[in-house]
């Protein structure tokens, strides 16, 4: 495999890598803060309507969280697919 194309390739399972690594910090952030409104929700005084209106929000805003960090680790998934199908090609192709 020629010099460049090695550095090029180099440089992209490099940039993969750490979108990988990113994706994952941010799973667990989310996870953070799912955390964080229920509890934030539970420490509440529920006897007034706005309280429970707050905790509604915030229940909202939880599953929400919830489902995003789902999205979130399914792009990490799908950048180690396609760091998989580079490396593949490379070793296969030499490009």
């Amino acid at each position: 495999m020629p010099i460049a194309s090695m550095n090029i390739a180099s440089q992209a399972l490099e940039a993969i890598e750490s979108a990988q690594r990113q994706l994952g910090e941010a799973v667990g952030c989310l996870a953070d803060l799912s955390t964080r409104a229920v509890c934030v929700a539970d420490a509440t005084d529920w006897r007034t309507d706005a309280a429970q209106l707050f905790h509604a929000d915030a229940d909202a805003w939880r599953r929400d969280v919830a489902t995003l960090s789902g999205a979130v680790d399914d792009a990490r998934d799908e950048v180690g697919r396609l760091r998989s199908r580079i490396e593949a090609h490379v070793w296969r192709y030499g490009v």
